[in-house]
């Protein structure tokens, strides 16, 4: 019941707000649905492919999507954790809630999974998890961070990186 309450203030709050814009379907599916589920499915031998996102991008279109504005010139990082290899993206300012700016792939057991920076209500920053069956996890508001460097610092911090 408390779950439902708080979604419906969340719903009405979206409704009545005039400076909350949603993404388009679209979108939210590029980024809460095809990441994590190629993510889901990457292991640590096939993380590469994370260094690519025209590949991405293309097998996107190849299944009926429409790259996303945001998607299209993604700055990409490449960091080491331990012998891990962990790919950053960080994507066009958002003009819509929940895009993200910044999207982590990060092992988890034997695959990937990927870990947002999202545009929320009232220009705060929320950071969240998504794993390829849909499951989505909300670590709290952050501060924005300065660069790939420091957005993968906030998930360290949040201990979402083992």
């Amino acid at each position: 019941m408390k779950r439902f309450i708080t979604l419906f203030i969340l719903l009405i709050t979206l409704t009545f707000s005039s400076s909350a814009q949603m993404c388009d379907k679209n979108d939210y599916q590029y980024f809460f649905g095809w990441l994590p589920m190629l993510a889901g499915s990457a292991t640590p031998d096939k993380v590469d492919v994370f260094a690519q996102p025209s590949l991405i991008n293309y097998s996107w279109i190849q299944n009926g999507g429409t790259v996303p504005a945001a998607a299209e010139n993604v700055e990409v990082s490449k960091f080491m954790h331990g012998d891990q290899t962990i790919y950053v993206w960080k994507f066009a300012e958002p003009s819509a809630i929940p895009l993200p700016l910044y999207t982590a792939f990060i092992p988890r057991g034997d695959n990937y999974v990927t870990v947002q920076l999202e545009l929320s209500l009232d220009d705060c920053w929320v950071l969240g998890e998504s794993v390829e069956y849909g499951s989505h996890s909300n670590y709290g508001t952050v501060d924005r961070p300065a660069d790939a460097e420091g957005f993968l610092k906030l998930i360290k911090d949040k201990k979402i990186l083992k």
